[in-house]
């Protein structure tokens, strides 16, 4: 592909994955005419309770449609989600996210304003990442203290590190004037009025870090959170990265005060208040198709939901492969799923300890990364 002619799916993909670090304009979405639907129809019906699709199902209830959620757990939120053990509660996954703060309290989840009963409180630390050479804490909220930390570490390289967050930053702009475009670009003009996204949407995270960054070990003490996004450096889309990552570094992090599972079902009550529906205990096993289009789903137990869109937030492969019989007409695209390989994999241990060890030694880090 020219890079002096940006096809229309890699626009689409630099703007969508910086969705993220944009504020929703509630006023410039569709909104419903109040039309009646019948007990099974739906104006949407969505695949899976990950937050994904709770938010997704969120949005449209928020704009008056009728959203159905269907999940096969027993319970919503996917890895937002926490099981108990004995007198222990474990969170599956999520332990950090940014948020807003209103009237000093940090309750404002993007883009939903309206949730307001959960509270998340700061972590000490951002993040602790320790190395052979260096044990480097990541201070909260705090860019500009970040970077100093790293160049008190690798003087030499201070030039190649306040340009790299510089480009981090660039990108993250970009997004937002893509975002306040609204559609209306003129790709002839994109490379100068959008020279940071325009630069990096070809290139990989690890190709942006190696154009300023020689030292080794300062380019794995930079890209420490790559494990978050499944891929390697070497292989994970720059944008995917950067946008994600310099967000968290300005905003900071912070955890649900009564757990992550606590976020999933204020979504879950945001939903149902509006009209919606979330349906545990519920799996599809088909997606409805007439004409290639899809008009609702079928679930284990021989039901059948309509709806005017149908959303999944299941994982490509059960959805093209096994809920989809479209074999003939998505080969092209089934043959390219073909060539995907899987992310990798990881080895979660949860431990319920006697005593509190972490009390007495003192340790005030939420996320430690240690790499041998």
């Amino acid at each position: 592909m020219s890079r002096n002619n940006i096809e229309r799916r890699d626009f689409i993909k630099c703007i969508l994955a910086g969705l993220a670090l944009t504020t929703i304009d509630w006023s410039t979405l569709p909104k419903a005419y109040g039309e009646e639907l019948d007990q099974d129809q739906f104006d949407a019906v969505i695949i899976g309770s990950g937050l994904g699709g709770l938010s997704c199902a969120a949005a449209f209830a928020r704009q008056g449609f009728k959203a159905l959620v269907l999940e096969k757990h027993y319970v919503p939120g996917g890895y937002a989600t926490t099981f108990k053990r004995g007198d222990f509660v474990f969170d599956v996954s999520l332990h950090s996210t940014t948020v807003g703060e209103r009237e000093g309290i940090h309750n404002l989840i993007s883009g939903f304003p309206e949730i307001k009963d959960v509270e998340f409180v700061p972590h000490h630390n951002l993040y602790r990442a320790i190395f052979p050479d260096y044990d480097i804490r990541v201070p909260q909220k705090d860019l500009q203290g970040y970077i100093e930390i790293l160049v008190g570490y690798f003087p030499e390289e201070q030039e190649g590190i306040v340009d790299l967050f510089e480009e981090m930053k660039g990108i993250a702009g970009d997004i937002k004037k893509l975002s306040d475009a609204r559609g209306q670009v003129d790709m002839n003009k994109f490379p100068v009025e959008f020279p940071h996204l325009f630069g990096c949407y070809t290139k990989t995270w690890g190709d942006l870090v190696d154009a300023r960054i020689k030292n080794p070990k300062l380019k794995a003490i930079i890209s420490s959170l790559w494990g978050y996004y499944g891929l390697p450096p070497s292989k994970l889309a720059s944008f995917y990265y950067a946008m994600p990552t310099i967000g968290y570094l300005k905003q900071g992090g912070y955890y649900p005060i009564g757990r992550s599972q606590k976020i999933s079902d204020a979504f879950v009550k945001f939903i149902e208040d509006r009209g919606g529906k979330v349906m545990l205990k519920t799996e599809v096993e088909q997606i409805l198709l007439k004409n290639h289009t899809a008009y609702g789903v079928k679930t284990t137990d021989g039901k059948e939901y309509k709806g005017k869109v149908v959303i999944s937030n299941a994982n490509a492969y059960d959805t093209f492969h096994k809920m989809i019989n479209q074999s003939d007409y998505l080969k092209e695209y089934l043959v390219r799923m073909e060539n995907f390989s899987v992310s990798l994999s990881s080895f979660k241990i949860f431990l319920g300890l006697k005593k509190d060890i972490i009390g007495e030694i003192g340790i005030k880090d939420t996320e430690i990364f240690q790499t041998a």
